[in-house]
């Protein structure tokens, strides 16, 4: 749990560490990245070698393993591709709208992530290896009793904050970004609300992917996702 607080640590440090050498360069952020991704390794380290994890450099195409990484990996290679693209066209749309529309569906998009993130991403991820470990050993009667549990807690919770941002998302936006104070006027908070109001209807969908994703995964199947 520590190692994405110690990644985002990395990438703060580089701001104080390599601004006074490189300046306010782009290339800050790219270094800043990389000694995150470095920190984010090293911390895991002393508990993969409690697991006793070892690493071992063997290369065998025909391994089991290996065959069954591919077939599982590739089709989710391809959806993390085919989500960023979308992501790039979302972002091409925005920019040819009206001004500060990029940066306004920028806004909105990172105040939805929150209780998709909370609601979603948590109680899936949460539930995968308990959804695994019932397949492996065949037991059809869990499976089902903790995909619907979790997708009753995940509706339970999202859809209520869902109603708070259709009705409040003037004051939410504003409580979350007024701490930009007079830079982020009333303009931008009407603006950044528009987007807010629109994601939101979608809140309760998205946060069940993450969950539905998992479930596929847990029975050996990315290609439904894909």
């Amino acid at each position: 749990q520590l190692a994405p607080l110690f990644y985002n640590f990395g990438r703060i440090l580089s701001i104080l560490v390599f601004i006074p050498i490189l300046g306010r360069s782009p290339w800050v952020l790219v270094w800043g990245t990389l000694l995150g991704s470095i920190f984010h390794l090293l911390i895991q380290i002393p508990l993969a070698r409690n697991l006793g994890i070892k690493y071992m450099p063997i290369l065998d195409f025909k391994d089991k393993y290996f065959k069954s990484l591919l077939k599982l990996g590739l089709p989710r290679i391809l959806g993390l591709s085919a989500e960023q693209v979308a992501i790039g066209v979302d972002r091409i749309i925005a920019y040819g709208l009206v001004g500060y529309s990029l940066t306004a569906y920028e806004l909105g998009v990172r105040l939805i992530v929150i209780p998709i993130s909370l609601f979603g991403m948590t109680f899936a991820t949460a539930s995968f290896p308990l959804l695994s470990k019932a397949y492996v050993h065949g037991d059809t009667s869990t499976f089902q009793k903790i995909f619907i549990k979790v997708l009753n807690q995940i509706v339970f919770l999202s859809l209520p904050v869902t109603v708070l941002l259709l009705v409040l998302r003037l004051p939410i936006t504003r409580l979350f970004y007024g701490i930009f104070g007079n830079h982020f006027t009333w303009d931008y908070t009407r603006l950044v609300a528009w987007v807010v109001m629109f994601f939101a209807v979608g809140l309760t969908f998205e946060a069940l992917r993450s969950l539905l994703y998992r479930t596929y995964y847990a029975v050996h199947n990315s290609l439904i996702p894909l």
